[in-house]
């Protein structure tokens, strides 16, 4: 018998909002808005004392997190904004000791919550090792194309004191804020997962994954740090590793999102990326969704991908189905594809994203753009050559061909050729099941009506999807037809966006539910996998209440 999950997959009860409705699992994109706008190349200055930029940039203070006192300008063309005393200090890892540095912007630091353009904090990313200063943005861009949780980011011109730093990637920093924006809440626990995070199970005690590693905790809380609860973390690694593989769906879909992170690692697999959690145990974050009872993955860092290489490795031609290193356990993704259904969806998300966007009819004309619009900019970056001895031929042949550096194997363009065919060639498809995802339904009164929509995705075409529920009797479940006809709240007909609309109950109360999809094969879903989910029908007399 399955043990219970400790979180249960509840609608949490919007009190007093009669507007308020529940998304499960669904990626939100924020608009770029004008800090992260692409059509132009913006310019960001900090202006900060000499000797707090001398203080900051001495070899003794690399690792300081300190942040300085210093003014933020930022100038799109179409906008200009000046912010006083912000926190100015280094970011990243090894190229905190790099002569082009990353830097962080934080505007709540001596304003506390206080935020500019929405964000409260900014990463300035030198992009130091790869001499086309366009890989991190390639694949920032293909995870939003696939509606991965991803940071927005943009080229920009920094500059310090009115000194050109040089061209920088402009990356959303991930935060309560971005959570809050993708998955509508943001009161979970965030975990930053940096090298050694091998999710590997330590014990039940939650305290033994608050290891350090430096300086720092390998799973470091961002968010509740003052309850420092590392429970739901704890619980989630034991799932993980210690359920039985035929119980594991069960068991893990209770508390992962786990369609979203096949579609993350299909992504990194296929852009060759060896610096997240599958190969080098490093570089993502865990936001536990308060919606949805379920941990969410969010990638970080996607600068080491499309032939930047330090193993001496050909990433091009890997195995996407022997992506760890083999010698370590790497249980986010051995005991997964140890599950045929899930490798089965694995290689579909594969599939799909090379159907749909990683071709070189929609890639290389956006790498284009790249090389010509910060052709000029590179030519008067007098930091760019300083690490590796990059020149400005270097850029422009970096996105054509292999370069005579240690790391750079392969150019942008060829990478992406190869990498794709020794894909296609080592694609095993099956035929999968429906995915069901992005539950979505209104927030009923008494005598209000209940909306449900919900969206589907198959290899083939969808027979049936089916809402099935009741109110007290667990063995009186009605189940009822959700249409992709263009009639029933479901948006477009065909877009595979099914809705239905289920009469008042007239009565307070409790709706429980599941959601049943069968294709032309024969292959039925449902969701959730195990139990039903709970629809709180009603409202509170309660004035105020915090949920």
């Amino acid at each position: 018998m399955p043990m219970k999950g400790l979180f249960t997959s509840l609608t949490c009860f919007c009190l007093i909002l009669p507007f308020c409705s529940t998304i499960y699992a669904q990626v939100i994109h924020p608009a770029d808005g004008e800090l992260f706008r692409e059509d132009v190349i913006p310019r960001i200055d900090i202006f900060l004392p000499v000797d707090s930029l001398d203080w900051m940039l001495d070899p003794a203070n690399l690792s300081s997190n300190h942040h300085v006192r210093a003014m933020f300008i930022f100038d799109n063309g179409t906008m200009r904004d000046t912010v006083e005393d912000v926190g100015f200090r280094l970011r990243g890892n090894t190229s905190r000791s790099s002569a082009k540095k990353s830097f962080k912007v934080s505007f709540n630091t001596f304003e506390s919550g206080r935020n500019y353009q929405g964000v409260e904090k900014l990463n300035l990313n030198g992009e130091h090792n790869d001499p086309s200063v366009s890989r991190a943005k390639v694949c920032w861009d293909l995870a939003r194309d696939i509606a991965v949780p991803a940071a927005r980011s943009n080229h920009v011109k920094f500059y310090i004191n009115n000194a050109f730093r040089g061209v920088y990637l402009n990356v959303e920093h991930i935060d309560e804020e971005f959570v809050k924006k993708r998955f509508g809440n943001n009161g979970g626990n965030l975990y930053k997962c940096l090298w050694p995070a091998d999710l590997n199970y330590l014990g039940s005690n939650p305290n033994l994954y608050k290891g350090m590693q430096g300086d720092r905790r390998t799973y470091a809380l961002k968010t509740n740090t003052a309850e420092d609860d590392y429970s739901d973390l704890a619980h989630f690694i034991d799932i993980l590793n210690n359920t039985a593989l035929n119980d594991l769906p069960c068991e893990l879909e209770q508390i992962f999102h786990v369609d979203n992170y096949l579609k993350s690692i299909a992504l990194d697999i296929l852009t060759g990326n060896w610096d997240g959690p599958i190969f080098n145990k490093n570089n993502f974050y865990l936001y536990h969704n308060l919606e949805s009872g379920q941990f969410e993955y969010i990638p970080y860092d996607l600068d080491n991908t499309l032939g930047i290489d330090w193993f001496n490795i050909d990433w091009s031609t890997r195995n996407i189905y022997s992506w760890s290193p083999g010698s370590e356990a790497r249980p986010i993704y051995d005991r997964l594809m140890q599950v045929q259904e899930y490798k089965d969806r694995y290689s579909f998300y594969l599939n799909e994203i090379i159907s749909s966007h990683y071709q070189s009819t929609s890639l290389f004309p956006r790498l284009d753009h790249f090389k010509n619009s910060l052709d000029s900019l590179i030519a008067l970056d007098s930091f760019y050559p300083i690490d590796y001895g990059f020149s400005t031929t270097d850029f422009q042949q970096s996105f054509e061909m292999a370069l005579p550096y240690n790391h750079t194997d392969a150019g942008l363009k060829p990478f992406i050729t190869a990498r794709r065919n020794a894909v296609l060639n080592q694609l095993s498809l099956n035929d999968i099941p429906p995915i069901i995802y992005n539950i979505q339904h209104n927030r009923p009164d008494n005598q209000e009506n209940i909306e449900v929509q919900v969206s589907i995705q198959d290899d083939n075409s969808v027979n049936a999807v089916e809402f099935c529920y009741y109110t007290t009797d667990p063995n009186s479940v009605t189940c009822v037809s959700m249409k992709d006809d263009g009639m029933n709240l479901d948006g477009q007909a065909g877009d595979g966006l099914y809705g239905v609309i289920i009469s008042s109950l007239n009565q307070a109360g409790i709706l429980h539910y599941f959601i049943k999809a069968t294709d032309d094969q024969g292959q039925e879903s449902l969701l959730p996998r195990c139990g039903m989910r709970k629809l709180f029908v009603g409202r509170s007399n309660i004035s105020l209440a915090i949920n």
